[in-house]
């Protein structure tokens, strides 16, 4: 009887521990897609291992959200990299893989990253229906910080449109949502843009203080590519105004910030913003340096090779997601 109940015992702690090895096992994605999202800011290389990884583990385990999340992740490292083709690979993928386990969180999401990144491939047809699908879910789960910065995105794209008071509305729409919240991040963005419509308006006292205000919410949330914008536009806010010697200091650094985590695309802003001003200065051999780099760099993002395949992955997506509709149907 002693025997068959130490073989009992030691069978009830291998099932134990099997269990608790199996369920820690199943965390493991989430662990790392977690630890990813806390590297996005700080190191992008790191994020981009964890999210990769993450990926691969939790297609293994069939963990469909934790893929989603994944592939959101990456598109957005990659949107941050200027690699608009492998961004919207990830992105579509995203949506894909929540057409058979949807969440209402992250389709949203997902549909606010394509808005942006239509922005960028010069997609303008495509840039509202996105953001507008995104604001359609947020409104079905009545999540007021997800509206807020849908309309954030929504006021952006009116004001690249020259459409001011629409622009200045849904900013204002967006500010009243976080009155409430401690999205200190959010309310940084939000503020960035009142100061690019009112930049465009030629209204550079009010621009300059809504851009301060941003930067001074920016670092107290650490959005570090968020800054670098927010800097861009306080060196071009100066430039305005003739003050050069705040627009050379604003934009190196923003320059110098850029290069750091490989954000191409604001580097070029920079070297754009630098080059214009040290021809104002008649420092033509500088500005001439300066413009050379920034073309560069815009040659790097807009290759044309990269625009048809953004075609072909657009192509391929609608493609089988009207297979999955004729297999359902």
């Amino acid at each position: 009887m002693l025997f068959r109940g130490i073989i009992t015992a030691m069978l009830l702690i291998f099932l134990v521990k099997t269990e608790l090895a199996q369920a820690t096992e199943a965390n493991v994605p989430e662990k790392l897609l977690n630890n990813a999202k806390e590297e996005l800011l700080h190191d992008p290389k790191s994020a981009f291992e964890l999210a990769r990884k993450a990926y691969d583990i939790a297609q293994e385990g069939n963990n469909i959200i934790v893929q989603a999340q994944s592939s959101l992740l990456l598109g957005k490292l990659f949107f941050a990299q200027a690699a608009y083709n492998q961004a919207l690979s990830h992105f579509l993928k995203a949506l894909q893989l929540l057409e058979d386990e949807p969440s209402t969180q992250l389709m949203a999401e997902t549909h606010n990253a394509l808005g942006n990144l239509y922005y960028y491939l010069k997609r303008e047809d495509k840039v509202l229906s996105s953001h507008n699908m995104a604001l359609n879910l947020y409104r079905h789960s009545q999540d007021s910080l997800g509206m807020a910065e849908t309309f954030g995105y929504i006021g952006h794209y009116h004001e690249k449109q020259k459409r001011y008071k629409a622009a200045l509305q849904f900013q204002h729409k967006a500010l009243s949502l976080l009155r409430n919240s401690r999205s200190t991040a959010m309310e940084s963005s939000i503020l960035s843009h009142l100061g690019s419509i009112h930049e465009d308006l030629q209204d550079y006292p009010q621009a300059k203080h809504y851009f301060e205000r941003s930067l001074a919410l920016n670092d107290s949330a650490r959005q570090t590519r968020e800054r670098i914008s927010i800097l861009n536009n306080l060196g071009d806010v100066a430039y305005k105004s003739n003050d050069f010697q705040t627009a050379e200091y604003f934009s190196k650094r923003a320059l110098s910030l850029a290069r750091r985590v490989d954000d191409l695309y604001q580097a070029r802003s920079a070297l754009r913003d630098l080059s214009q001003l040290y021809a104002s200065l008649g420092k033509h051999e500088k500005a001439f340096q300066y413009l050379d780099s920034s073309v560069l760099y815009y040659k790097q993002i807009y290759s044309e090779e990269g625009l048809k395949q953004v075609a072909r992955l657009e192509t391929f997506f609608e493609a089988d997601k009207k297979e999955k509709e004729i297999r359902l149907l």
